[in-house]
């Protein structure tokens, strides 16, 4: 820390400062295990890639303690504190509510959080008005670009991870609404990360960012709060890799949202609508639903080795794990 220091101490209240240090990582899947109780914590992602080329695929990512979480599900959103650091940024924020969060039909600032609601436009509005119409993207927006970087030493070293649903497009399109909500997860879930490990996976080196967030609080608080993390990596990466426990007793039968015979009478319906020439192209879709025995992270593990891509991901929210290898 003491080679930032001064830029630490003559940066401006809203930058982010990276300090980076490399760390002997192994496997990124492995190292993350060691920081997140075997992906069991809340508030805790890992994004990788199988395809280890120049460009962002050549990078793995990820972070068990990050500064804020964000969601929203229609107007209402909440932006939570996870860390003293994100009691700072939202005390930031809240010095700046006219700035960043004009956009609010209601908002509320408390020590750890802000919650509110936006203006939605109601009515039909033309393409280009409704691209342009206040919507949770403004939430995002208020918090990814609160802060500049004062230096960028990898493409990746911090703001939003996370997962957006697929209904978030009803922020952009009056789409009529679903029948049920079997999962009744929120719209988006994404946190702030202020501080990540990565592997560089072109040169096989591994690292620990951490982003010094200097608001207008004293400096040298920010500096001991970067160091507090730069203790926790180093701490955890000298334990072994924790052990992943198996469930054990008897399994309830898998099932679906949708019979076998509701899902061919849709694939008949569609066939008509493309035949008629109402459509050309339709991605009809069910939910399977089948017990886990397994750790969601070693299934995470398999499913990386059955179908290694460019786009891997384990994420461990307050209302769900996600996890995918895609395509």
């Amino acid at each position: 820390m003491e080679d930032y220091r001064q830029i630490i101490l003559s940066a401006e209240p809203g930058q982010l400062v990276p300090v980076v240090k490399q760390i002997d990582m192994g496997e990124p899947v492995d190292f993350f295990a060691k920081l997140s109780d075997y992906g069991r914590a809340k508030n805790c992602c890992l994004f990788e890639s199988r395809e280890y080329l120049t460009g962002t695929g050549a990078l793995s990512f990820g972070t068990a303690r990050p500064a804020l979480y964000l969601t929203g599900t229609g107007s209402q959103f909440s932006i939570i504190a996870l860390s003293k650091t994100g009691r700072r940024i939202i005390e930031y924020l809240g010095r700046r509510r006219k700035e960043r969060f004009a956009f609010c039909e209601e908002v509320v600032f408390n020590a750890d959080r802000i919650t509110g609601r936006i203006k939605r436009q109601e009515g039909i509005v033309d393409e280009q008005t409704r691209l342009k119409c206040t919507n949770q993207m403004d939430v995002l927006r208020a918090v990814a670009f609160a802060f500049r970087l004062a230096s960028k030493p990898f493409r990746v070293t911090c703001g939003l991870l996370g997962a957006l649903s697929y209904d978030f497009i009803d922020q952009f399109e009056k789409l009529p609404p679903n029948k049920e909500d079997l999962l009744g997860n929120p719209d988006y879930e994404l946190y702030f990360a202020d501080n990540i490990f990565l592997m560089d996976h072109e040169h096989g080196r591994g690292y620990v960012i951490v982003n010094v967030v200097i608001t207008d609080g004293d400096r040298e608080q920010a500096i001991a709060e970067a160091q507090e993390r730069f203790d926790y990596y180093a701490n955890l990466a000298r334990f072994d890799v924790p052990r992943p426990v198996k469930f054990e007793g008897p399994l309830p039968p898998a099932g679906s949202d949708t019979s076998q015979g509701e899902y061919e009478q849709m694939v008949k319906a569609a066939r008509r609508h493309i035949i008629d020439g109402d459509i050309f192209q339709v991605v009809l879709s069910r939910t399977k639903i089948e017990p886990c025995p397994d750790e969601p992270l070693d299934v995470y593990k398999r499913l990386r080795k059955l179908n290694p891509s460019p786009y891997m991901f384990y994420l461990n929210t307050p209302s769900t794990i996600l996890m995918g290898s895609s395509p």
